[in-house]
């Protein structure tokens, strides 16, 4: 009896192997940085965010109405900026 339950657990076990293997297995390609997120520092203060040029210091973009954000995350792949603060998640692009 027990060589019949452990058939009945590897032939679909066997079966599903060999369809989810006519299935190609592809990556997925990464994008390419978007050059104006790549070369800023982004800075969250209490009234608002600023993105400064790393060559000169040159204040390259402003968002005041991001007030009091604390966290802040840059996907340089899709051009998105991320804020946190004050229990709310936002996003800028």
């Amino acid at each position: 009896m027990s060589i019949q339950k452990s058939w009945w657990t590897v032939a679909p076990l066997s079966v599903l192997c060999i369809f989810l293997s006519c299935f190609p297995i592809h990556a997925q390609e990464t994008l390419p940085p978007r050059p104006d997120y790549v070369n800023a520092l982004w800075i969250a203060q209490s009234d608002g965010i600023l993105k400064l040029a790393t060559v000169d210091a040159t204040v390259l973009l402003e968002i005041p109405e991001a007030r009091n954000m604390r966290t802040l995350a840059v996907d340089e792949h899709r051009g998105v900026l991320w804020a946190y603060g004050q229990a709310r998640a936002d996003r800028w692009r």
